[in-house]
């Protein structure tokens, strides 16, 4: 039986460890799958098939600039002792740092190694090294994929086209409820960092003043911002107003209950969130600097748009999607219907089968 290793930097909370793990799942039931973790970070959202073999390497990166460097070559040699211990015949790496250092350590397995980038790459905040090191090792794999069509341009720039692949998430309508009865919630789902813009989505709901006709905002996800963006909502008097709940593992029963989902993101790849969102039918109100969405979803038509940062310009379009609840239905029905096949199960499992038996 042929065996699959996936390597993660950890598999804590996160839109692409929930599509590693579904991933796993799925194929464990045909090969032998493998997932190894570089850090100690083992809490997820996810359940893991009993199929699969977890692995941990358990390193601790040093926040010292030179102990850092030899404990990213203690890593590396790790992660080449545990290729060559598993011998897979396959290797899927995700996200971007974590993809360098495999290349790193892959030298003998290159042409089994598949990569996957899963955000921005003009907007990502990443030290100038790592993108140089990106600019350098991303040739080196058999393949390349991407989750977005965006992102897969960037690439097109660095990289070689033949190694390029379009790998898009799945939209899963299993966790879908169609009686489930819809409240005045507008719904935001994410790690709480920088990226996510959810204190500027706290400001654009005080501004929307919605919360004086029943609205509330709930935020579900951890992070290192979240003293930072608790201590927001109490300067701003919506302690009820504004919830965080945290980890949450029955997370679609929140997408199910929602009436509107806001995508508040400063920078983004192809967002798990949203297609979760989309398969409940909840209208979207999208950040206009999350450009992969805006590849199938159209302002007005399938999604509404508002200008990045902008909490004036989110302020109103809240209000707008919230006055009008003709238009809400209008934007879920189509936003369904234009991205169904294109991020279907079937057709995305059939891209991960080729790649795997490639």
């Amino acid at each position: 039986m042929n065996k699959i290793l996936f390597i993660i930097s950890d598999l804590e909370l996160g839109g692409t460890q929930r599509v590693l793990i579904n991933i796993a799942n799925h194929f464990s039931k045909t090969y032998r799958i493998v997932i190894l973790t570089l850090y100690d970070k083992k809490k997820t959202d996810t359940k893991i098939s009993s199929n699969v073999k977890i692995k941990s390497l358990k390193v601790k990166i040093s926040t010292s600039f030179f102990k850092k460097i030899f404990d990213y070559i203690r890593l590396i040699k790790l992660i080449k002792k545990s290729i060559r211990d598993i011998n897979p015949t396959k290797i899927f790496s995700f996200l971007n740092t974590t993809n360098i250092i495999v290349i790193l350590s892959s030298f003998g397995f290159l042409n089994k190694l598949v990569i996957s980038e899963r955000n921005d790459l003009n907007k990502q905040r990443i030290p100038i090294i790592w993108k140089l090191l990106r600019f350098i090792t991303y040739n080196f794999p058999s393949k390349v994929s991407a989750n977005s069509k965006n992102c897969i341009l960037q690439l097109e720039k660095f990289v070689s086209k033949k190694k390029l692949i379009y790998l898009p998430n799945i939209l899963s309508t299993q966790n879908k409820k169609n009686n489930a009865k819809k409240k005045k919630i507008f719904l935001a789902v994410g790690r709480l960092t920088y990226q996510k813009g959810f204190d500027k989505l706290i400001y654009s709901f005080k501004e929307s003043k919605l919360y004086e006709k029943g609205w509330k905002l709930i935020i579900l996800g951890e992070g290192r911002d979240e003293l930072n963006l608790k201590k927001l909502v109490k300067e701003k008097k919506l302690e009820k107003l504004v919830i965080f709940y945290g980890f949450r593992r029955n997370i679609f029963d929140y997408y199910n209950k929602s009436r509107i989902f806001v995508l508040s993101s400063r920078y983004e790849g192809m967002p798990n969130s949203l297609l979760e969102a989309i398969s409940c039918n909840i209208p979207t109100i999208i950040s206009d600097s999350v450009k992969a969405p805006l590849f199938f979803l159209k302002d007005g038509h399938s999604c509404i748009t508002y200008k990045n940062q902008n909490t004036l310009d989110l302020a109103k379009k809240m209000n707008l999607l919230a006055s009008n609840n003709k238009l809400q239905k209008k934007i879920s029905l189509n936003a369904f219907g234009l991205i169904k096949r294109e991020f279907s199960q079937k057709r995305v499992l059939k891209i991960w089968s080729d790649l795997i038996n490639k």
